[in-house]
């Protein structure tokens, strides 16, 4: 089984102790754990320290020129994850049940996707104002219906929001006639 390496890194400007420090720490930890540290740096050494490697016959750590973290550096936790067709709403549940701000969203393999957060949400629901933005991205029904805990009275429920607007009809039937379409949805309270 091939050993993931682990960088020991000391500062992007690195002197003789930070380049040192790396070399030390690496060894250390790889004798203690036996896992797999390698001491690297994150910048070009100086003069000063060549020379004390050099002395001491010691290797110059390997240079990393990228030291951001990487979604792939990410481990990823497979309660803390959603599928891409789960509700807003049900995404908003598993935030707060986990008590977490971050979802990662997976496919069947656990290939990620990408991420949902409590910011994009609240941005969803306070930035709407485009009444065929559930058209427009293909809605399924379900999540609408998950989302309102409300029932279909017309229609496939598995089906999805092909065209229309959404419409939400709580003023007098004869004037809402004037602005529903073909394809639109209306949704009813029970007053």
């Amino acid at each position: 089984m091939k050993k993931e390496k682990i960088y020991v890194i000391g500062h992007k400007h690195p002197d003789t102790d930070s380049i040192c420090s790396a070399i030390a720490y690496a060894y250390l930890r790889k004798n203690v754990t036996g896992m797999n540290y390698v001491p690297a740096r994150a910048g070009e050494i100086n003069s000063e320290t060549a020379f004390v490697l050099e002395r001491f016959q010691a290797e110059v750590p390997i240079y990393m020129q990228d030291v951001r973290t990487q979604v792939k550096d990410v481990q990823i936790s497979p309660s803390y994850s959603g599928r891409p067709d789960m509700s807003i709403r049900e995404a908003w549940q598993r935030l707060q049940e986990e008590k977490v701000s971050t979802l990662t969203i997976v496919d069947d393999d656990k290939k990620l996707l990408g991420l949902i957060t409590k910011g994009d949400i609240a941005k969803t629901y306070m930035g709407v104002y485009d009444s065929r933005v559930l058209s427009e991205n293909r809605t399924p029904y379900k999540n609408i219906l998950e989302t309102l805990d409300g029932e279909m009275l017309v229609g496939d429920p598995e089906g999805v929001v092909e065209k229309g607007k959404i419409l939400i009809a709580a003023a007098n039937p004869d004037l809402m006639e004037e602005y529903i379409e073909d394809g639109d949805m209306v949704m009813l309270g029970d007053r």
